[in-house]
């Protein structure tokens, strides 16, 4: 798991601050962002002391301070990563991406700027393993090459742990990809990344845990069970008929309060599979994933 402290969680503001005025986009005091940063400014200034810290958490709202933790460390996690990507791209993302409200106010209906923040969060982690990777204008959401390969990736942030919500977004994200990989060159193959934290944590906007190492193993836990119960998904030649379309990327990330230590943490747990367990009578790739897997994992 990832520790950060809250003082540096605060001080990325002045980089996004800056980011955001390069794209014409401004921080205003009426959107959440700006709210999530000056609460952790008074969070770094009172968590030492115990008294203080449980009146703040008290008189702000454990669920709304939370909401903030997580929000303002993915910014901080993508601001390093997204220099090189096109302005025009960056701005309308971001612009969407300010609208965003706190994590326990959000809905079906108005998920869209954290589903953004999501994805570019899922490229920056790409780019933190190591690989050339960079948004798509309009599609795919991502393209990376991976070994010798270039992927498209179509990201999909799960709101509901329905079965039926699983299916639905796996078949939306298929017929884009689809679409995409019929313009492109046999070299160029698919691959769904699933953000599953929102419905599989049982609506856990905190992790607090003993240990880093039990929160790993707590979301190692929850990944298994949703491979267990529906693996068989991203398997059926019903739902994946392409078989360019070789990878589906599982994605839990949730962040952590380390309770012994006082510390904010970030944990992620990844697994990517081959979609095409054998032939079924097509051409088909089996690709190792394995070493993506462990370098985006922490």
């Amino acid at each position: 798991m990832q520790k950060t402290a809250y003082k540096d969680l605060a001080s990325s503001r002045r980089d996004f601050e800056g980011v955001l005025f390069d794209l014409g986009l401004k921080l205003q005091c009426d959107v959440w962002l700006y709210h999530a940063y000056e609460l952790i400014e008074k969070l770094t200034d009172v968590y030492k002391n115990i008294v203080l810290r449980d009146e703040f958490m008290k008189q702000q709202g454990q669920s709304e301070v939370y909401s903030a933790l997580q929000d303002i460390a993915s910014i901080k996690n993508i601001l390093p990563q997204i220099a090189t990507e096109n302005k025009k791209t960056l701005k309308r993302k971001f612009a969407k991406i300010l609208r965003m409200e706190p994590l326990h106010l959000e809905s079906p209906d108005h998920s869209e700027a954290r589903n953004i923040l999501w994805e570019l969060e899922f490229l920056s982690s790409l780019k933190r393993a190591g690989l050339k990777a960079s948004l798509g204008e309009p599609n795919p959401d991502i393209l990376a090459l991976i070994g010798t390969r270039q992927y498209y990736i179509q990201c999909k942030r799960l709101y509901s742990p329905k079965e039926t919500a699983l299916r639905r977004n796996i078949i939306l994200a298929v017929e884009q990809l689809e679409r995409d990989l019929s313009r492109e060159s046999k070299n160029t193959l698919g691959m769904l990344a699933l953000s599953l934290e929102r419905p599989f944590t049982g609506d856990e906007l905190m992790l607090v845990t003993e240990s880093a190492q039990t929160g790993t193993e707590k979301l190692r836990f929850m990944l298994d069970k949703v491979i267990q119960e529906y693996g068989r998904l991203w398997q059926d030649p019903l739902l994946i008929r392409n078989p360019k379309i070789v990878a589906v990327a599982l994605h839990i990330m949730i962040p952590g309060i380390v309770r012994e230590e006082n510390l904010f943490v970030t944990g992620t747990q990844v697994t990517i599979n081959n979609t095409w367990s054998d032939g079924q009578g097509f051409e088909f790739v089996v690709e190792d994933f394995s070493p993506l897997k462990e370098a985006l994992e922490y």
